[in-house]
C-alpha cells in the first residue's frame, strides 16, 4: 500500500525538520480514481465536495484532460484513503495498480 503521508518534526538549519520523514509518493491513477470512488460509491460531486476541492478538477483527472496541482491531489488521496487502499503494480495483484477496500 501508498503512504502519501509527510511525518513531521523539530525545525533544524537543513530546510527540513528534524525527524522529518519523506515517503516516496507513488501518483494516484486517474483509474484508481475511479475504481475507488465507485468501491465507495461515491459520485465525483461526493468526492469534489469532500476533499474540498472542484468538481471539474475530479472531472479532468477522471478524463485525463489534466492532473490536480499537488495540493488538490493530496486532498483527493487523503479522502480516498480513509475507504480504499491503494496497490502498487504488482502487489498482490499482476497487470499493474489497483484499488481495494480497507
Amino acid at each position: 500500500m501508498w503512504n502519501f503521508s509527510i511525518m513531521a518534526g523539530r525545525a533544524c538549519g537543513s530546510g527540513r525538520t528534524e525527524g522529518e520523514h519523506l515517503v516516496e509518493k507513488k501518483p494516484l491513477t486517474a483509474d484508481q480514481c475511479r475504481a475507488a470512488r465507485a468501491l465507495t460509491n461515491m459520485s465525483q460531486e461526493d468526492l469534489a465536495k469532500a476533499a474540498r476541492v472542484g468538481l471539474s478538477t475530479v472531472r479532468n483527472f477522471e478524463t485525463g484532460r489534466s492532473t490536480p496541482v499537488t495540493n488538490n491531489l493530496q486532498a483527493i488521496i487523503q479522502v480516498l484513503e480513509a475507504r480504499v487502499s491503494f496497490l502498487a503494480d504488482g502487489q498482490t495483484v499482476d497487470g499493474g495498480p489497483g484499488v481495494r477496500l480497507k
